[in-house]
């Protein structure tokens, strides 16, 4: 019977979780920027993580002008599933428009960062 009690409350919490998500949707599809990130950063914060909730996320920071917390996301959701190809072209479209700028990675970068020194 606990079982039972533990694969229902399990699958209330997924239905609960998948219903958030489908908010933060509806809400990014209304052109409710803010309130689909902040539902979005709710499902992050209680550790409902996916690719294509990072993915989402990302979308919606580019809409409220915030690239780089986009690239974050984008990020996010290759670390997860590393052959998302939509976040993997948009992080790479969001790189190219950057005025940031990296150093070179020559052989003495690379050797000194895994060594420890900066």
């Amino acid at each position: 019977m606990k079982f039972l009690v533990s694969i229902l409350a399990a699958l209330t919490l997924h239905a609960v979780a998948d219903s958030d998500f489908d908010a933060a949707n509806r809400a990014y599809d209304e052109g409710k920027f803010k309130e689909a990130a902040a539902r979005y950063e709710t499902l992050v914060d209680g550790g409902r993580w996916s690719a294509n909730l990072f993915y989402n996320l990302g979308n919606t920071e580019v809409r409220l002008g915030e690239p780089g917390k986009a690239m974050v996301a984008y990020a996010r959701a290759l670390a997860l599933a590393p052959s998302h190809p939509a976040a993997r072209e948009t992080l790479d479209l969001l790189r190219k428009q950057s005025t940031a700028k990296t150093p070179e990675r020559t052989w003495r970068y690379i050797v000194l960062g895994v060594l420890g020194f900066d």
